[in-house]
């Protein structure tokens, strides 16, 4: 079989974000008759459970060609290099092997793999870049912006820019800032595609009514959270915010519905905010449960730093949720969330993080959830229109067979 790009991905397809923003997309491409050989770095832990034999049956049934190479952690630096290392090593030998001609790199460290190699071997270089990964580094604290590792970071992001032959990002916010920042001219090919989402896989359940009896939270008020809670979440803004709630929707549950960790930080926010252990309950779920979750919550709810760098991303579970039809409670500043949501009206976003503006928003959102069905109906159709994830493998799409074309 002849393949048309080598997919580079450090994020491992076992990994919640591999399994939700890499295989979609790339079984929706081979569809389109556009195979592609995955690279990814796993995680040995993720190598030792069944779901490898699962995933690249599945795969290979879709004319996919999955490699994987083992990700290594510690000692940081180090480690990263060395895995760069071996990537390159590796990607060199399947690009003569199976002639390659485009390689796809999502985010920074593929992105350096698939640089070398454009220089190396004439491929083309799709930059898949996620966000600004050095200033996300630098705004959750792990690198100084006067360190060495930041400012070469961002002289090697330069050249992703100065030779990507397309450059993908996740919000139209992004773009602008990407091109006012980096003083990118109009020919420089950039393109939007969001985090988009499996309609199929995240809908709204008929049976929903049935498993809140079941788990016996009828009646009550259900505020959800979804994913892990990394260095960019604000637990502790959120757990206000649900605690300001309970003027206004009598005996509220804040659902957390995580995919790996988090407890410690669960446990610590809870305890600070003096939640009881009967108004906030754990629920723990791998990627295709995800779905089950949501359909139980009345609303869902994340706070993200409103950084400069977050303005170039697209959170996953922004539109998870909308497709299961459940409303949003966000804070502005992150992509293009806030301006989907106010012109949509499918929730409420939060603009300073204090007790006035949570009543204020809570009252808005009131008034939303009197025409309950309506606005459930009404996130669906929003999700359909920006993060459906046939839309988002034909933007794919079209940049591969313009570089192939090419």
């Amino acid at each position: 079989m002849s393949y048309s790009a080598l997919y580079i991905s450090y994020d491992g397809l076992l990994e919640p974000l591999g399994e939700s923003q890499v295989t979609p997309y790339l079984q929706g491409l081979s569809q389109k008759d556009i195979n592609c050989i995955v690279l990814s770095f796993e995680k040995r832990y993720s190598l030792q459970n069944n779901n490898v034999y699962r995933l690249e049956k599945e795969l290979i049934s879709s004319g996919i060609l999955w490699k994987r190479l083992i990700y290594h952690k510690r000692p940081a630096v180090p480690a990263t290099f060395f895995d760069i290392f071996c990537g390159l090593l590796y990607s060199t030998w399947l690009i003569k092997r199976y002639r390659i001609k485009i390689v796809h790199a999502r985010g920074y460290i593929a992105g350096l793999i698939a640089l070398i190699l454009q220089r190396l071997y004439r491929v083309k270089f799709i930059f898949d870049m996620r966000g600004l990964w050095p200033d996300e580094k630098v705004d959750a604290g792990a690198w100084k912006k006067k360190g060495l590792i930041y400012p070469t970071v961002k002289v090697i992001e330069k050249l992703f820019f100065k030779f990507s032959d397309t450059i993908v990002v996740l919000s139209f916010a992004g773009e602008k800032l990407i091109r006012n920042i980096f003083n990118l001219n109009s020919k420089k090919k950039i393109i939007v595609i969001p985090t988009c989402t499996d309609l199929n896989l995240f809908s709204i359940k008929s049976a929903r009514d049935e498993i809140i009896k079941e788990m016996d939270i009828q009646g009550r008020f259900v505020m959800a959270y979804l994913g892990s809670l990394g260095s960019w979440y604000m637990p502790q803004e959120m757990l206000d915010f649900f605690n300001v709630s309970r003027k206004f929707f009598p005996n509220p549950l804040f659902l957390f519905l995580i995919n790996n960790g988090s407890f410690n930080i669960i446990d610590s926010a809870v305890s600070d905010k003096k939640i009881a252990s009967g108004d906030y309950f754990i629920k723990s779920l791998d990627y295709r449960q995800v779905n089950e979750g949501l359909n139980l919550a009345d609303v869902s709810i994340f706070f993200i730093k409103p950084v400069m760098s977050k303005i170039v991303s697209c959170p996953t579970k922004f539109g998870e949720s909308l497709a299961c039809g459940v409303p949003v409670i966000i804070n502005s500043g992150i992509g293009d969330t806030a301006e989907i949501v106010r012109s949509e009206r499918v929730g409420v976003v939060i603009d300073e993080f204090s007790v006035f503006a949570y009543r204020k928003s809570l009252g808005e959102l009131a008034e939303l959830l009197r025409q309950k069905e309506l606005l459930r109906q009404r996130c669906r159709l929003v999700a359909e229109k920006y993060f459906s994830l046939i839309k988002g493998v034909q933007s794919y799409l079209e940049i591969y067979r313009q570089l192939l074309k090419g």
